[in-house]
């Protein structure tokens, strides 16, 4: 009440007025302090009765139903009974296993359901669902007797076939009573709650009566529901944050199982735990096919265990491994998955699990390979004009040397002036004959259809080697030169595909002079350390790295274009110039040979492209063994369809001190050797002939004499395997000279005998 509106406020009256008010309200304050302690007391005691309905509906229920769910799932025909099943029809111990742990969890299971005191008919329910599962273990040696005894899956399934239709009833009842359990507490609950809105109106009607102090009432009640809304609004957000993580489990499952590469995880001994959909529909293994097993399983041969056993340590040094795999389906057929593997490691830092991910690239290898051979065979079309230029150089050279020696020949008549000019030509005929070889070799290993793999080479005379195929193809205007020594330096590569790469490189530079005089210049150094290039990292066992330039001092490329030009079919040139391929299939090739390229260029101050290699320890070399001609006596059959080779090569041996029966047509040489077989010494045939090949002329000649040495000459390289009668063939590789044919012809002379006397 406010006090009275005048001039002057006389506090006596007002405190004689307020008095009798003040023992009112403080009766009725002490009244409403009466009835709010009372209806708080019920309130609370209402609360409680709803808190502890609540929790067991919450917990006793909730916890059981687990229970009853997990028995279920453990004993049904998806657990137990399923693998018991399959162990019988499939015999396969990972059913055996499996269903030993269904077993032992299905104990735990009702040990644990049994430990929170059940009612009696749950006792018993748990009981002859035990029993049941009892009958099941005792089965199993029967099932390997059978097995041992080779019995059919019909007889060991009469054997040990359980009736668990009373396991199933009790499980039936179990949730029965479960379910009649949950239906009690919530009624409970229900009972509770509608007690406690009949106080909450009786309380409302009392305080409506004692409207006098509502101020207080208010406050009283204000804070009695805010306890009560803030207990509301905390189980509002903890509803909502389990609803929100169950919402981003079931999104992360989602997401692995749709994820459009194949997802496996397994544990530390890297047997596989989980696969996704994705490994399923690619590999055709089925889930259960897989699940328990190793990665080994898709082995298909391609990799070496040596690479497997670096991927463990790599792995096991907590380190991401990546990389490429030829894998194996079910089907047997193969497939490429660019895979990344990487352990998973607790808060404490353990390796738990490892997870690999893999992405299948076999269409795209297969297009880089098509864009490769395209690519080489435009280099090869480019190359084929300078190559004729120099061979036929090669060819002057050993015809005019020819035609001098002759000719001195016709003069020298004693003058020993005349002798050594022959002598002279004679070796300027040797010259170019090696030096038609070597080319003759290089165009050979730059035409291979398959690389081989790679090996330790000395990175300072494969570009020497490059180089001398490169200056066939260059203008003469344009200088081309070497800087750099790196010693032996050594890096793994593919001589095919680093010599593809250099050529590929230098004919970009040729056609950037575009005809102009200019120079190009390739340049060999070592790096100490890779982080001062674009290598992302280097093998363990590398030394350092090693790089390459290719300089040119053309125009340039201007900056809108350098973006591109690693992009596949993309060219500056004319149509019909070019395919676009060039670069990009160096830019491959670096990738696979653990390399990487980068290119730096300004308009008008030329191009520079380096080429970065793992430096590695250098192989060892093979000393040079002093060239000394081997002689004999032994009779020799000599077989060569090409008359001019067959004159040379007998005159090489008859020099040599062989005496030797020369012929041009196998079959003949078929009948002279039935008729004499034990006449002569060794069998020198040539590989391709009309109307019988030499493997199969051996093959035929050993079928008489299986001990007969025989050597097998070629001018093709990377003959496939022999498969002749009598066991190994040497191998000789035209054009080869007469030391290399005095020493293989030994070779087998020498084994022969030695085979002889023991």
């Amino acid at each position: 009440m406010a006090p009275p509106q005048s001039s002057e406020f006389d506090a006596s009256k007002w405190r004689a007025r307020i008095r009798p008010i003040g023992g009112l309200c403080g009766m009725l304050l002490i009244a409403i302090v009466g009835t709010v302690t009372f209806s708080g007391w019920e309130t609370s005691t209402r609360f409680t009765d709803m808190k502890d309905s609540w929790l067991a509906y919450s917990e006793e229920a909730e916890r059981k139903g687990v229970w009853i769910s997990d028995l279920r799932g453990q004993f049904g025909y998806g657990g137990m009974i399923h693998h018991f099943k399959n162990y019988v029809l499939r015999r396969d111990g990972a059913y055996l296993r499996r269903l030993e742990e269904k077993m032992a969890l299905l104990n735990g299971i009702i040990d644990s359901y049994l430990a929170s005191q059940p009612g009696k008919a749950e006792r018993d329910a748990l009981m002859k669902i035990r029993r049941t599962a009892n009958l099941y273990a005792a089965r199993i040696p029967e099932i390997k007797q059978g097995i041992v005894e080779n019995k059919a899956v019909e007889q060991i399934d009469a054997l040990v076939r359980v009736d668990d239709r009373e396991a199933f009833a009790a499980l039936a009842q179990l949730e029965q009573i479960w379910q009649t359990q949950r239906a009690n507490t919530l009624s409970d609950v229900v009972t509770a709650i509608s007690d406690g809105e009949v106080l909450t109106r009786n309380v409302s009607t009392t305080l409506v009566i004692l409207l006098i102090l509502a101020l207080l009432i208010f406050g009283l009640m204000h804070a009695l529901i805010g306890q009560s809304l803030k207990a509301s609004d905390r189980l509002s957000l903890e509803l909502k944050a389990r609803k929100k993580a169950q919402e981003a489990a079931k999104k992360l499952t989602r997401a692995v199982e749709q994820s459009p590469t194949t997802i496996i995880i397994s544990d530390v001994q890297g047997r596989i735990e989980y696969i996704n959909k994705k490994f399923v529909e690619l590999t055709g293994y089925s889930h259960d096919e897989v699940v328990g097993q190793t990665p080994r399983m898709l082995k298909s041969g391609h990799t070496d265990d040596d690479a497997y056993s670096q991927i463990w340590t790599t792995l096991k040094e907590r380190r991401e491994w990546r990389g490429i795999f030829k894998n194996r389906k079910k089907d047997g057929t193969h497939y490429w998955a660019s895979t990344a593997i990487l352990p998973l490691v607790d808060e404490e830092g353990r390796i738990t699990n490892f997870i690999g991910i893999g992405e299948d690239v076999t269409e795209r290898k297969l297009a880089r390979e098509q864009i490769a051979k395209a690519q080489k065979m435009e280099a090869v079309g480019l190359l084929a004009g300078g190559v004729a230029h120099d061979f036929n150089n090669v060819l002057m050279a050993i015809m005019g040397n020819v035609q001098l020696a002759r000719l001195c020949a016709e003069d020298a008549a004693g003058q020993c002036s005349e002798i050594e000019e022959i002598d002279e030509a004679l070796g300027h005929i040797e010259i170019a004959s090696k030096r038609a070889q070597g080319l003759v070799r290089q165009l050979l290993t730059f035409a291979r259809r398959q690389p081989t793999k790679s090996r330790r080479v000395s990175i300072q005379d494969q570009v020497t080697e490059v180089l001398e195929l490169i200056r066939a193809s260059v203008p003469a205007n344009v200088e081309l030169r070497l800087e750099g020594d790196v010693g032996d330096a050594a890096i793994d590569a593919d001589p095919t595909v680093l010599h593809q790469v250099v050529m590929n490189l230098c004919r970009n530079a040729a056609e950037a002079l575009g005809g102009e005089n200019g120079s190009i210049i390739l340049r060999v150094q070592k790096r100490a350390r890779w982080s001062d290039t674009v290598l992302k990292s280097l093998p363990p066992d590398a030394k350092g790295v090693v790089q390459l330039d290719v300089i040119d001092d053309g125009p340039g490329i201007p900056e809108d274009i350098v973006q591109r030009v690693f992009d596949p079919f993309y060219s500056t040139k004319p149509i019909g110039k070019g395919t676009g391929l060039g670069l990009s299939v160096v830019r491959n090739a670096m990738e696979d040979l653990n390399g990487a390229v980068e290119l730096k260029t300004s308009p008008g101050e030329g191009t520079r492209f380096s080429l970065y290699f793992p430096e590695m320890e250098a192989a060892e070399q093979a000393q040079d063994v002093q060239q000394i001609l081997s002689k004999g006596h032994e009779r020799i059959l000599l077989v060569d369809d090409e008359e001019d080779v067959l004159y040379t090569l007998r005159r090489m041996l008859t020099r040599l001190g062989y005496r030797v029966d020369a012929y041009s047509n196998p079959l003949h040489v078929l009948s002279a050797f039935a008729t004499h077989p034990d006449r002569y010494d060794c069998l020198i045939a040539d590989f391709v002939m009309p109307e019988l090949c030499g493997p199969d002329l051996i093959d035929s000649v050993r079928k008489i004499r299986p001990e007969l040495p025989a050597i097998l000459c070629s001018a093709y390289h990377n003959q496939p395997a022999l498969n002749v009668t009598g066991g190994e063939v040497l191998r000789l590789e035209k054009p080869a000279s007469l030391y290399e044919l005095s020493s293989s012809l030994r070779l087998v002379l020498n084994a022969a005998a030695c085979e002889a006397a023991e």
